[in-house]
C-alpha cells in the first residue's frame, strides 16, 4: 500500500523560501524567493516605486512562472510594490 504524498497544510505554504503576496482583490499567490528579491533590491538602494516593482518580476520570473499579459503584469506590479513598501519602511526604520 502506498503512502500520501504529504504536501502541507492546505491553507499555508511549508515550502521553505516561499511567500505569498495578495493581489487587490484578494487572490494569493505564492512565490519561490520573494525574500531574497525584496532583500537585495533594498540593499541596491531601490525606492518603492514603479521601476523597481518591474524589476522584481523581472527577478521573481526565473524561478516563478508570471504571466506576461499586461493585465497580469499591472496585478503583479500592484502587489509586489505593495509588499515591497512594506519592507522597505521596516528595514528603513
Amino acid at each position: 500500500m502506498t503512502q500520501p504524498l504529504n504536501l502541507g497544510n492546505c491553507c499555508g505554504s511549508s515550502i521553505p523560501g516561499v511567500r505569498k503576496i495578495t493581489f487587490p482583490d484578494g487572490d494569493q499567490v505564492g512565490l519561490i524567493g520573494l525574500d531574497a528579491v525584496l532583500e537585495s533590491a533594498f540593499k541596491e538602494g531601490r525606492l518603492p516605486d514603479d521601476s523597481t516593482a518591474i524589476e522584481l518580476i523581472n527577478r521573481l520570473r526565473e524561478k516563478n512562472y508570471i504571466p506576461a499579459s499586461a493585465p497580469a503584469e499591472a496585478l503583479y506590479r500592484e502587489a509586489l510594490l505593495n509588499q515591497y513598501r512594506r519592507y522597505y519602511e521596516i528595514r528603513k526604520r
